[in-house]
């Protein structure tokens, strides 16, 4: 006996809580961008000191509501999934959310990985001449 997949359209509250997931995901992309970026934190780089603030003060915070929505979402697909053994389309958008939360996450750990290696402090954003970042 065979498990069938049917396909089934989704609701609109389903498909508003994934687009805004989607949406929350690109603005993660800019911010960990910022975060990460060394131009970012000194005088160099052209950027207003208000905005650093509010990077250095609500990045982790959105990052952990980035984290949350997308886990209460996927939780939410992945029990009407076994629920009812159905399939949405708009569960593409769900996955390329995680698909940018994760390269998010990569690219926060990497850079703190290669500060670390180097000797430097964890979150180090100073500008280095002898290596040019």
């Amino acid at each position: 006996m065979a498990i069938k997949i049917k396909y089934q359209p989704s609701s609109w509250t389903e498909r508003i809580s994934i687009v805004g997931l989607l949406a929350f995901s690109f603005s993660l992309i800019q911010f960990t961008t910022w975060k990460e970026s060394r131009l970012f934190w000194i005088d160099a780089g052209g950027y207003p000191i208000w905005l650093r603030d509010v990077i250095k003060s609500l990045y982790y915070p959105y990052l952990l509501f980035v984290l949350t929505v997308g886990l209460t979402i996927t939780r939410s697909a992945v029990g009407r999934f076994f629920r009812q053994m159905a399939f949405r389309k708009i569960w593409y958008l769900l996955i390329l959310s995680w698909v940018i939360i994760v390269g998010c996450l990569g690219l926060l750990l990497a850079n703190n990985l290669i500060n670390l290696i180097e000797g430097r402090d964890l979150h180090y954003h100073e500008w280095d001449p002898t290596h040019g970042r």
